[in-house]
């Protein structure tokens, strides 16, 4: 298989539910993946250093720019495995759209910078700038993210919070947080 067969079978189109429904279930694969390794960054004290100290360097204070960086290494085992591994099964699935990933693209985006903006966004802003992902209760707000970097034990999760919920390690207050209740 070649390039020229990846692009032979893109078929463009404005297929919007479909779009969603693949953005959607992208994020909540990804989310799992991401808390995985996220985890084992915080776990294992070496690779937190290596990988990932950087991202936390701002000791609570989270801006886009302050803390929506990473280093190299850090989004190379975070992010980008994993959408290596969604181009390739495009390339053997061998029809795809374009349509679902500008979608999926603008979402994820979206979503991280919302995270990271320190900020609780009307919902005008956020429900379609995330697709409606946000909308439901278990997506991963910026309060989340804030009480992360307060303590990293916490909140790990990139879109969604049902893998800490499962995992224990979710936590929806922080005393150093004036709203708790921050959807």
């Amino acid at each position: 298989m070649s390039r020229r067969f990846y692009y032979d079978h893109a078929h463009f189109s404005f297929d919007l539910a479909g779009g969603i429904t693949f953005t959607w279930i992208l994020m909540l694969v990804h989310d799992a993946y991401f808390w995985f390794v996220h985890s084992c960054m915080h776990y294992f004290k070496r690779a937190y250093r290596l990988l990932h100290q950087l991202h936390h360097s701002t000791s609570g204070d989270i801006t886009v720019f302050s803390t929506a960086h990473g280093e190299i290494l850090d989004v190379t085992v975070s992010i980008t495995p994993f959408y290596l591994l969604v181009l390739l099964l495009l390339y053997l699935e061998g029809n795809w759209n374009p349509f679902h990933i500008i979608l999926a693209t603008f979402a994820v985006n979206n979503v991280n910078m919302m995270g990271h903006s320190g900020f609780r966004l009307p919902a005008f802003v956020y429900v379609p700038a995330s697709l409606g992902v946000l909308l439901i209760p278990l997506a991963q707000r910026p309060i989340h993210h804030y009480i992360h970097h307060l303590d990293p034990r916490f909140n790990r999760s990139l879109y969604f919070t049902w893998c800490d919920r499962l995992a224990g390690t979710y936590r929806g207050t922080h005393p150093k947080c004036t709203s708790p209740n921050e959807p």
